[in-house]
């Protein structure tokens, strides 16, 4: 009986843990899209909105990477590290492009961390 019991408590933690990942990743996703979404509607000529932005995602990097693939982290990564030179460029479809590249990635990994069947098999 106490095999139970510790196995029912070990699921209690396990969900509980995976639940606070897709908290966490959910509230992180948000953030970072509200940003990028900022930088793609204001001026083309001030960075600091990007540079922000990169600051904050490298910020929570490191909680995302305990349950993340860190590919997909680098792609944003990189990704995030090019937008102060498109927006010092000042070419606003490339601005644009990459704003909404950025945000379709963050989406993603909010996507792939929901509880769905397609995540699960």
């Amino acid at each position: 009986m106490n095999r139970l019991w510790a196995a029912a408590g070990l699921l209690a933690v396990l969900i509980t843990i995976c639940t606070l990942a897709v908290i966490s990743t959910q509230s992180i996703t948000n953030s970072i899209t509200q940003d990028i979404k900022q930088i793609a509607d204001t001026s083309l000529q001030d960075d600091t909105l990007s540079r922000q932005a990169g600051e904050k995602w490298q910020n929570h990097h490191a909680v995302l990477c305990t349950f993340m693939s860190h590919m997909q982290l680098e792609e944003i990564d990189r990704s995030l590290a090019a937008l102060p030179a498109f927006i010092e460029l000042g070419e606003e479809a490339d601005i644009q492009a990459e704003c909404n590249r950025i945000i379709e990635m963050v989406q993603h990994l909010n996507e792939a961390e929901l509880p769905y069947i397609q995540n699960i098999l």
